[in-house]
């Protein structure tokens, strides 16, 4: 079975002045955006097991050319009960280093700066996701 491995990389945790409390490490797997027949440097995305969507940046959207508000307009709730509004938008073609690729809806957002792999539209398209935390990878089955 072909299988896609993700990292455990490095997350600064601060307090609310901005210093340093610790490190974390969260699993994320580096993939690339295919639009036409041009593919975008690769970017690192949080496999999000807590997600219900792929919930992305509005930034990067628009850095791939995307009108972001003409997406479909959501409200997202997150830990909380933190609501943001997204926009929806399908078609999204993500490319990851063995030539395996798919198309998936992705909610953008002016208040996220953390690109999220969720539930629908990035673990569905696996047969099998697997985390090993202490060995600090993820397994992802295709």
């Amino acid at each position: 079975m072909p299988v896609l491995n993700g990292e455990y990389l490095p997350f600064p945790v601060t307090d609310k002045d901005g210093r340093l409390l610790e490190m974390v490490y969260r699993p994320h797997i580096w993939f690339m955006f295919k639009i036409g027949h041009r593919l975008t440097r690769p970017i690192a995305g949080l496999i999000d097991s807590g997600a219900d969507r792929n919930l992305f940046p509005a930034q990067i959207g628009e850095q791939l050319g995307i009108n972001v508000k003409r997406g479909k307009p959501h409200i997202t709730t997150g830990i909380g009960n933190h609501q943001i509004t997204t926009f929806r938008h399908s078609g999204i073609d993500l490319l990851f280093d063995s030539g395996y690729h798919f198309q998936t809806e992705v909610d953008f957002s002016y208040e996220i700066e953390t690109l999220l792999l969720g539930g629908i539209g990035f673990f569905d398209k696996f047969k099998k996701v697997t985390f090993q935390k202490k060995a600090e990878i993820v397994e992802l089955e295709y």
